[in-house]
């Protein structure tokens, strides 16, 4: 049965996605949870038009978000941490994304940071990698 799905289905598809599954698993599942719609013409063409305005909003979005980004130079933070600049609690992406206002997805950082001093991290905003100084202070 071909179905669209409406939310991102783990191991299924990505939200607006045409797929095949198997019957049971779409109306026992798929459509009274809300995840899925059945796929006739009327809804495919409906789901086409909605892919063209989010491809416009998403490309208008990621170069408002790569202008933000050029423009960051440094983000600081100020953290609890003991005498020797440990942190008690560490810096992930999440915390950084609070501080800077760039969504946690395009940071990439392997690991949280632990300790007090300057680090660079990377920021990814669609194919470009932009590196950024990242500085922990103690508070």
């Amino acid at each position: 049965m071909k179905v669209i799905l409406l939310k991102d289905v783990p191991k299924v598809g990505q939200r607006n996605d045409i797929k095949e599954v198997k019957d049971g698993f779409a109306l026992n599942f798929l459509i009274p949870k809300k995840m899925a719609i059945l796929a006739t013409p009327q809804s495919i063409k409906k789901i086409e038009g909605l892919r063209v305005k989010e491809e416009a909003v998403n490309k208008v979005n990621l170069e408002a978000l790569g202008k933000k980004v050029r423009d960051i130079k440094q983000i600081e933070i100020k953290e609890k941490a003991n005498e020797k600049g440990y942190l008690f609690a560490g810096v992930g992406k999440e915390e950084i994304s609070r501080h800077s206002g760039i969504p946690a997805k395009n940071i990439l950082l392997e690991h949280p940071i632990k300790e007090v001093g300057e680090y660079t991290i990377e920021i990814q905003v669609g194919e470009k990698k932009t590196k950024v100084k990242l500085v922990l202070n103690p508070s």
